[in-house]
């Protein structure tokens, strides 16, 4: 197997994945189909479920033989460290393995042409990262196609920012739905915050007619979910009534990382 990502905006969508991902679990098992790497987990409470697709022709090169293992297990942390290390001007991601390996091997390669043209105390190195592989027992899930009664699309920056600030009045997230707006509020010790965001704000919006929805998810994964405004300039929300929320970066050429945030129960 071997994989290369020499697009400096590939690069960093490719970073801020692990950026995200590192906050929910310290271990990621990479499968590496034919056509496409898939990526799946869930946190340890299993409140939440990640679902990643990225299409071989988002990568530069994208090449997996038939006796390669088709799953891996890496550190996630470890991952994103040396990714973050690279200098995206100078440096081409370079991932691979061979046959049933019990290591990953990520470089760090420079473009020594444009290496020629700086001063050599700007001069970036080649890196060579030679990782163990872990071991997991983790059970791929099916997950179906669902209609739900809303989905609408946000500012990342925006929700950013306002789950942000609520995570400094409240643990929880009471988001609440109809044909006229979405109501986000949290209450604590702190005090109570309340955004009300009118639906003629929200870039794209399909809401069932007559609908009243409101569900409460814990605002400390989502918070780490809506942490980068890297990923996308906008990300998907999708909600019905009682099932876990839908949360979706498109990265392009039809590959997403898409997350699943379970209501917490009613008191």
């Amino acid at each position: 197997m071997k994989v290369t990502i020499n697009d400096r905006e590939k690069q960093q969508l490719f970073v801020a994945i692990f950026e995200l991902l590192k906050g929910t679990t310290s271990i990621l098992n990479l499968h590496f189909k034919a056509d496409h790497l898939y990526i799946q987990g869930m946190d340890r409470s299993h409140v939440c479920l990640f679902d990643i697709s990225i299409q071989q022709d988002w990568f530069t090169s994208y090449e997996v033989n038939d006796n390669d293992a088709k799953r891996i297990c890496i550190h996630t942390q470890t991952v994103y460290s040396i990714l973050s290390s690279a200098n995206n001007d100078s440096h081409t991601f370079l991932v691979y393995y061979d046959g049933e390996p019990d290591s990953l091997f990520l470089d760090l390669i420079t473009n020594e042409e444009e290496n020629k043209n700086k001063k050599t105390t700007h001069r970036e190195f080649s890196r060579f990262y030679k990782i163990p592989l872990m071991d997991d027992d983790y059970n791929y899930l099916e997950i179906p196609e669902s209609e739900y009664d809303a989905d609408f699309t946000l500012s990342a920056k925006k929700i950013n920012e306002i789950v942000s600030k609520m995570s400094l009045f409240g643990e929880s997230l009471l988001m609440q739905c109809n044909e006229e707006r979405i109501d986000l509020s949290t209450e604590g010790l702190s005090g109570h915050m309340k955004v009300t965001i009118p639906l003629e704000d929200i870039t794209e919006c399909s809401i069932t007619e007559n609908i009243e929805m409101k569900n409460t998810f814990h605002l400390g994964f989502l918070q780490k979910i809506c942490l980068t405004t890297k990923l996308s300039e906008e990300i998907q929300f999708s909600m019905t009534q009682g099932q876990p929320l839908k949360i979706q970066y498109p990265l392009g050429k039809d590959s997403h990382v898409t997350f699943f945030l379970a209501p917490k129960a009613d008191d």
